[in-house]
């Protein structure tokens, strides 16, 4: 969901070769049903009470499955969210 919203970003040819790029330095991970399960129940528990949006809930829940922290600038988004670790990055 994240590279997929990177691409999203691009403004032009150049821009998306740079964040293809970017993104080798990743391992992508394939939503499965049991993201999309987490992913779900994140929505069912924060969509009305906090406005989780289906992309971040994908995100939340992708760390969530993997067990591993999400490393976000944006933490104001995720920060509700019970079980998940939150990292910052520079």
């Amino acid at each position: 969901m994240t590279a997929m919203e990177l691409i999203v970003g691009a403004r032009s040819k150049a821009d998306l070769r740079e964040i293809e790029r970017f993104l080798t330095r990743f391992e992508i991970v394939i939503i499965n049903e049991a993201i999309g399960q987490q992913a779900f129940n994140l929505l069912r528990a924060y969509n009305l009470s906090h406005g989780l949006l289906i992309p971040d809930a994908f995100i939340a829940a992708t760390a969530l499955t993997m067990g591993q922290a999400l490393a976000t600038k944006n933490q104001r988004d995720f920060r509700f969210i019970k079980g998940l670790t939150l990292t910052g990055y520079s």
